[in-house]
């Protein structure tokens, strides 16, 4: 199954339409713009993962017609990592400001310079 979601711009009749996998919006809902990651304070997480946890059950029972598994392994596994490893709180508590970092030691001492820099080109 895929999430449709269309978009139709005011200046054409044209209507593009973007097809988003389970993967895509499990996806997108933790770690994209507004995502579990930017929730602070912690019980701002823990209401928006209760929520999302829903939506993907209903989700994935839609798309594989089994019971899920993705929302209670996430929970059991994954989340307590992502809240104490990978949320804007985290970053910001470790000097990053409100990006999520990565383990990635140049993306993230790369973001921590643009930071200091106002994200403004030095050439």
């Amino acid at each position: 199954m895929t999430v449709l979601l269309g978009a139709e711009s005011a200046s054409s009749t044209r209507v593009e339409i973007e097809l988003l996998t389970l993967t895509d919006v499990i996806v997108g809902d933790i770690f994209g713009s507004g995502g579990l990651i930017l929730a602070d304070p912690g019980e701002a997480y823990q209401d928006r993962l209760e929520r999302l946890i829903s939506e993907w059950d209903a989700l994935e029972l839609a798309e594989t017609a089994k019971p899920p598994t993705f929302a209670d392994y996430y929970r059991v596994y994954k989340s307590s990592n992502i809240w104490h490893h990978v949320t804007a709180k985290v970053s910001r508590d470790a000097g990053f400001e409100d990006e999520a970092q990565t383990n990635n030691v140049p993306e993230s001492g790369n973001a921590l310079l643009k930071g200091w820099q106002d994200f403004q080109s030095m050439l």
